[in-house]
């Protein structure tokens, strides 16, 4: 079998010239690089979901005229509001 590859190389005469990058290329399409990448895309649109979720319940609670009293349950803080 490999005298037949190099058979077969000898008798071809293309011989490609290789980029100086192509290595970097490579690398930068490499199947490790792209699942990076592509974790990276999924966090930020999770992000991004949550965001726009925690804007429309504030845009939601904006609208709202009731706004309690909240008690602290801080003893140092509750001897403060006593005084």
């Amino acid at each position: 079998m490999k005298e037949k590859d190099l058979k077969e190389q000898k008798q071809c005469p293309f011989k490609p010239k290789l980029n100086k990058n192509y290595k970097k290329a490579e690398s930068h399409y490499s199947k490790k690089n792209y699942d990076k990448k592509y974790m990276e895309m999924v966090h930020k649109k999770k992000l991004h979901t949550e965001y726009l979720k925690q804007e429309g319940e504030f845009n939601e609670m904006k609208e709202c005229t009731f706004q309690p009293k909240m008690v602290s349950t801080d003893y140092e803080n509750l001897d403060r509001e006593l005084k």
